[in-house]
């Protein structure tokens, strides 16, 4: 299998497995000939792993540690890789669900919490009183009523421009994420925002950086039609 396919081979491995998997587990779902042309074996440790393929997949997949366990994802929204895990048929305990994921305590507990804001996830308790999450199927929050009751002229490219003007701190970017939380504008509405000042090259986008963003800020920036998690925004104006 030539160099060049490798990241391919991986990407194909991870979505068998949710987007995600230990990477101490790579080794053993990788071809005979993987294998061989990293120097791997079935055993071989995740330090090992990672010291192979970090050169080849050149930023293509993020790593992540969660105490002594080592992961490799998928890029993806923090808060989509939590829903996609909830089980289809029943309710499951928030802890059990958090040892399969590779998120801290902290961490999915701010991801949950905005599943569970957003409306795309709820908590319900057992009859022993027992906390269990589930997926909605109901609106997320930004689709209520109250919301869609804002006056439209409250979202304006003066605004948005203001917002970045408070937010650069005299930098030359200023982090979506930051934009978002600033403004509060329904989640759409600021998307459809990027969006059109980005067609009219009035701004420029830069994919994020999952390593230096919290989940919730990872999850507040913009995905765009390539499924590329834009995390900066700079203005060319």
């Amino acid at each position: 299998m030539p160099e060049k396919n490798i990241p391919d081979a991986i990407q194909s491995i991870l979505d068998k497995n949710k987007g995600f998997m230990k990477l101490k587990d790579l080794p053993a779902l990788m071809s005979l000939d993987m294998k061989r042309q990293l120097g791997l074996k079935r055993n071989s440790s995740a330090s090992a792993v990672m010291k192979k393929l970090e050169g080849i997949l050149q930023d293509r997949f993020i790593f992540r540690r969660k105490g002594t366990i080592s992961y490799i994802l998928t890029p993806c929204l923090p808060s989509d890789l939590v829903l996609s895990s909830l089980p289809d048929d029943k309710p499951i305990s928030p802890k059990i669900l958090a040892k399969s994921l590779p998120f801290n305590a902290t961490d999915f507990t701010e991801i949950l919490n905005d599943l569970v804001s957003s409306g795309r996830a709820k908590i319900i308790l057992n009859d022993k009183l027992e906390a269990r999450v589930i997926a909605s199927s109901g609106e997320p929050a930004t689709s209520s009523p109250e919301i869609q009751e804002v006056p439209s002229g409250e979202y304006t490219r003066e605004k948005f421009r203001e917002a970045f003007r408070n937010s650069d701190k005299g930098r030359t970017f200023v982090r979506i994420f930051r934009l978002r939380r600033f403004l509060g504008w329904p989640r759409e509405v600021f998307d459809d925002m990027l969006r059109r000042l980005r067609d009219e090259e009035a701004i420029q986008m830069h994919a994020a950086d999952a390593t230096v963003l919290k989940p919730d800020e990872f999850n507040d920036g913009f995905m765009d039609e390539t499924n590329t998690m834009m995390g900066t925004v700079t203005w060319n104006e």
